[in-house]
């Protein structure tokens, strides 16, 4: 009977983390829109030289998910075809990047790169929040030094404490804020996709509030997000450490 209460504990907790890693997806084409299959794909990390490799399938489709936030160089190649280049791609904390792939007829041996572009957006999901990234988090104001009162950042929040209150030991203040007109007290809060919180007896609060210099970027996803993210009538604060 312990383990399977134990086992049921270890499901729901996993059901209810979410994933802070991003993803890159999109079609590899022709210059006539036309699907090219078989094509390999590579996103490679431009800090740390971690790849991740796929194959485009029959629709011209490729994906390159499970990508820490970061920037990256998207190459594709296929015989027939002159090698893609585009560095420079932006994953967020668990946002999907959508880049489809443009290739010219060609030798594999040549090269394009691609540098001047239209900023990517995010078209895979209608999920809408803000990422407050590490520039942010380094050189902004905070207040008793606690990067988590950064989601303020975000539009449609609301503060719903005091300043008498906002003091780095305690966690109260950054767990009591409203999203476009939830109240406070109905947020989830996640450390690298794992649950950062615990509950006073009254409320749900942040359980810990990382330093701001172990902080790379923290997501706070406001609105129409799914299952994965939350499960909770307001937003969810998806922090990712350095």
């Amino acid at each position: 009977m312990i383990a399977q209460r134990l086992l049921l504990g270890i499901i729901s907790f996993c059901a209810f983390a979410q994933d802070p890693r991003g993803t890159i997806l999109g079609r590899v084409l022709d210059a006539s829109g036309s699907a090219i299959p078989k094509a390999t794909v590579k996103v490679v990390n431009e800090a740390t030289g971690l790849t991740n490799a796929s194959i485009s399938n029959e629709s011209g489709d490729y994906r390159a998910p499970y990508l820490n936030p970061g920037s990256y160089r998207v190459e594709a190649e296929v015989q027939g075809f002159t090698r893609l280049v585009r560095p420079g791609v932006q994953v967020r904390t668990t946002e999907i990047v959508t880049l489809d792939l443009e290739m010219k007829v060609g030798q594999v041996s040549d090269s394009v790169e691609v540098k001047a572009e239209t900023p990517l957006l995010n078209a895979a999901d209608v999920s809408l929040g803000q990422v407050i990234d590490q520039r942010r988090i380094e050189e902004l104001p905070l207040f008793a030094g606690n990067a988590m009162d950064l989601v303020h950042l975000a539009p449609g929040t609301v503060n719903g404490t005091n300043l008498r209150l906002r003091k780095a030991p305690f966690n109260a203040a950054p767990s009591q804020f409203g999203t476009n007109g939830t109240g406070n007290n109905n947020n989830d809060f996640t450390i690298d996709g794992v649950v950062n919180v615990y509950s006073d007896g009254t409320a749900p609060r942040v359980a810990f509030s990382p330093p701001q210099t172990a902080i790379a970027e923290f997501k706070v996803q406001t609105s129409a997000f799914d299952a994965s993210a939350g499960f909770s009538l307001g937003s969810n604060v998806n922090v990712t450490t350095k």
